[in-house]
């Protein structure tokens, strides 16, 4: 082992790989290593393949899937670090299975998302859909149409966050200049960590009654898969948005159309879906107080040089025999195999 080889995956992150303005930020975190080195792999299909992981000590990965399968000859393999939150893709049984450290990077995606769940808001609350089609039809001075197009504002409001975790307390961080009232659902927070936010932990049930804006900023995962269905969506005020920034599949997306056809809510906003990309002819995409944007409200810049940042030093962590921040699979970490692992690294490469 002469050197340590980082690849990337040729999805989303190659492409902004190319952007120099973008990937120099953490490209220049290794440009005095002469040790590692760095590929793209190879195929452009949903799964990576076997073929595309050979060789490497650390897969830094955008949004491709890695099962059982793709780990078949992973013997090398140390790391696999998501640019960016979600690991849903990931078979994370099977990296455990095969010693291999699965990582996210939470401190990349805080702010963006967070600002990005805010504009959802912001949109919502000024009607923004409706008042952009108003001015292409040139309907004014004159037309009291452009009057009823009033919106809402903020102050005394309930926002409701399903999640507060990484990104929901920021979330209700950037919220706090507009004087809203603040409540989560959140099973694993403790009411004390949020205390200092002003945030009261309440029941599901009770968030979707009392907010006037429900946002999801979950995980996707067994336990929340369906978590919003008929029952909570039918709980929301006739005056209340839904905003989805998580996965799409945590929310029954069948019943979420239902009620909006129903007039049951004011409206929603958007940016993950049950299937992606989303087909043309979804129902959602006919109503005129829905905000969909493609799985991208919070890809930014900023976004994308935190990720490339946080997953290079995540790499470079490992290749010190160093274990990296936010590791998902922590049992990972007493495994022999990869201590062993860890130990030549160190020996070879400090």
């Amino acid at each position: 082992m002469k050197t340590f080889n980082i690849g990337y995956s040729n999805d989303s992150l190659f492409e902004v790989e190319k952007n120099d303005q973008i990937s120099s930020h953490w490209l220049k975190l290794i440009e005095s290593k002469k040790h590692i080195v760095r590929k793209v792999t190879m195929e452009k299909s949903d799964f990576m393949t076997p073929h595309d992981i050979e060789g490497l000590d650390v897969l830094q990965l955008g949004g491709r899937k890695v099962d059982i399968s793709t780990l078949e000859n992973s013997e090398r393999l140390s790391l696999i670090v998501r640019h960016g939150v979600g690991y849903d893709k990931v078979d994370v049984d099977a990296c455990t299975k095969k010693a291999i450290l699965l990582a996210n990077t939470p401190d990349g995606v805080r702010r963006a998302m967070a600002s990005a769940c805010l504009t959802f808001i912001l949109a919502c609350a000024h009607d923004l859909m409706q008042k952009q089609e108003l001015i292409k039809k040139f309907t004014y001075p004159g037309d009291r149409s452009v009057l009823a197009s009033r919106g809402t504002g903020l102050t005394g409001k309930t926002l409701g966050i399903i999640g507060c975790g990484n990104i929901g307390q920021e979330v209700f961080k950037l919220a706090r200049p507009f004087d809203m009232n603040f409540i989560t659902y959140d099973p694993y927070v403790k009411q004390k960590e949020i205390d200092e936010l002003g945030i009261q932990k309440v029941k599901l049930d009770t968030l979707m009654k009392e907010s006037d804006f429900v946002c999801l900023c979950v995980l996707l995962n067994e336990e929340t898969i369906g978590l919003v269905g008929t029952n909570e969506l039918n709980l929301m005020k006739s005056t209340a948005f839904f905003i989805n920034i998580s996965r799409g599949p945590i929310v029954d997306e069948a019943a979420l159309i239902e009620v909006l056809a129903n007039q049951k809510i004011k409206g929603a906003a958007l940016d993950v879906f049950s299937e992606e990309p989303l087909g043309i002819n979804n129902p959602l995409l006919k109503f005129d107080n829905v905000i969909a944007t493609p799985h991208n409200i919070g890809i930014t810049d900023e976004l994308h040089i935190n990720c490339g940042i946080a997953t290079m030093n995540a790499a470079i962590r490992v290749s010190k025999g160093e274990f990296p921040d936010f590791v998902i699979n922590k049992e990972v970490m007493k495994d022999p195999r990869l201590i062993d692992k860890l130990e030549k690294y160190k020996k070879q490469f400090l």
